[in-house]
């Protein structure tokens, strides 16, 4: 059943209502010849650059230690911000006894991770082929620095409009 004198309040309501937010976005006359419309604009800056590694130590074994011998080592990283972030790892010169015939290089040491998302750093860690029996219990030890930075794609050079 339709009620024609209670839809007519609704709708003299919800006009009544509005009215305020309407006249907001119109100016006001200063005198004749000039008007003013004040307008904001309002954010929240995105939050730090932070990513994480899982905590692990890889212990690389006697087998994996030997002249000639490579593998690859994969860095997990995750990005735990809400922006795009460039990340990368760089290997310090190896340590121990057995250093000098130990060649780190980089296969894919950056990548661009979205917010949430995983990207996984590798690098290849070759011994030299030179076998010496003085070569028998060296010890090598590896250290890589991880880094990011806001990506640059972050920004954004298109007009806002209202």
């Amino acid at each position: 059943m339709f009620n024609a004198r209670k839809s007519a309040l609704v709708i003299a309501a919800l006009l009544t209502l509005a009215a305020p937010a309407l006249a907001q976005t119109s100016s006001n006359q200063t005198d004749y010849d000039n008007a003013i419309l004040s307008l904001s604009a309002a954010g929240t800056y995105a939050k730090a650059v932070s990513f994480s590694v899982p905590s692990t130590t890889v212990t690389l074994k006697a087998e994996q230690i030997r002249p000639g011998n490579s593998f690859t080592l994969s860095i997990p990283v995750t990005n735990t911000t809400d922006r795009d972030i460039d990340v990368s790892a760089v290997a310090k010169t190896p340590t121990g006894t057995g250093a000098a015939n130990l060649t780190v290089s980089g296969v894919s040491p950056t990548a661009t991770i979205m917010p949430g998302e995983d990207a996984t750093l590798t690098f290849t860690l070759t011994f030299d082929s030179s076998t010496d029996e003085a070569q028998a219990g060296q010890t090598v030890q590896v250290v890589f620095d991880v880094s990011a930075t806001a990506s640059a794609n972050n920004t954004s050079s298109s007009d806002s409009s209202f």
